[in-house]
């Protein structure tokens, strides 16, 4: 399947497949680091909340309320718009409102992170 207009290719399973390998072979902050020096935003796996007995307490930790919606990355490189899921599926013809907010983005460059959901 061709991409669409402002869509880039897919990295293909292979190389997402090592990007999350390499990800976790050198931490988050190796891989995040090895990205900002290519020249366009890389998938980069989105941190997941860990299960733990107790919550850390102190006033430097903010908590956030949980929806029930789809983790995302958003990546784009001045005209093209990818939205990924945390598994690297391509969900950009899905959302095609997020894809077309993205390309109003000033940034020429940028990968955010967040939750798709939708509120009542």
């Amino acid at each position: 399947m061709e991409p669409r207009d402002g869509e880039q290719e897919a990295p293909g399973p292979r190389k997402a497949k090592a990007q999350i390998h390499e990800a976790e072979t050198l931490g988050l902050e190796e891989a995040v680091s090895k990205a900002k020096r290519s020249s366009s935003p890389a998938f980069i796996p989105p941190m997941m909340a860990k299960i733990t007995d107790k919550l850390p307490e102190g006033e430097q930790w903010t908590y956030e309320v949980k929806w029930d919606g789809y983790r995302a990355l958003l990546l784009k490189d001045r005209g093209h718009v990818q939205l990924r899921s945390r598994n690297d599926n391509n969900l950009t013809a899905t959302y095609p409102t997020i894809h077309a907010a993205a390309l109003k983005l000033k940034a020429e460059t940028a990968l955010l992170d967040g939750e798709i959901v939708a509120l009542d």
